[in-house]
């Protein structure tokens, strides 16, 4: 009799394990799919999303790369009717990079930056590339390219300018500066010298 409540006591014990064995492992699934969700949400869709939209161009690191910005005459409107001597304006450039060129497609100027006043400006591209993303993922030559500022007087990189180009290499192509009469382009590799420039008229086919 001893004996018999002995191993139903056992297999009580057993069941209670197998349970506990059970649950614990319905937890680590459970966790295991929550810490994949948050690795896919957090790491692999941002690192997907800019190396689609905003893909890096090792080329135009190089001092020995010579690339032309071709900009059509329609986009290039953009910052001439933008451009004011009393404040900074800020522009996002959409594109693509070919083996030769940096074809801009599309200007977007950005309504309300950050900090805005003549000398300074501070802003980003976020709100233009929520507008464009269908086409930022799904249309193969439509990136972010870079950004353009306006100066004042004479287009070139400030100090500052150049530093934020440093800092940016790893989503920008260019960074431009326009002053009323000329727009120069620079890329990371020579912060220093402007890329050769040319403004293009032509049909609409150049949008994505």
């Amino acid at each position: 009799m001893e004996r018999k409540k002995q191993l139903l006591r056992e297999a009580v014990d057993r069941r209670k394990e197998n349970r506990r064995l059970r649950k614990r492992n319905r937890q680590w699934r459970w966790f295991s799919r929550l810490f994949l969700a948050v690795l896919l949400v957090s790491v692999v869709l941002p690192c997907f999303f800019f190396l689609r939209v905003a893909p890096m161009h090792p080329e135009m690191w190089s001092d020995q790369v010579e690339k032309k910005v071709v900009v059509p005459e329609v986009e290039y409107d953009v910052f001439q009717r933008r451009y004011n001597e009393s404040v900074e304006n800020g522009f996002c450039l959409f594109g693509d990079v070919d083996e030769d060129i940096v074809l801009v497609r599309e200007v977007e100027w950005v309504e309300d930056p950050e900090i805005q006043r003549k000398g300074r400006i501070r802003f980003d591209c976020i709100k233009a590339m929520k507008k464009n993303w269908r086409r930022l993922l799904f249309s193969s030559d439509f990136n972010f390219l870079g950004t353009v500022h306006t100066h004042p007087s004479g287009a070139y990189l400030s100090r500052a300018d150049a530093r934020n180009l440093g800092s940016s290499w790893w989503h920008k192509s260019v960074k431009g500066v326009f002053d009323g009469r000329e727009l120069n382009f620079f890329s990371y590799g020579e912060p220093g010298e402007a890329l050769e420039m040319s403004v293009i008229s032509f049909g609409g086919w150049y949008r994505a």
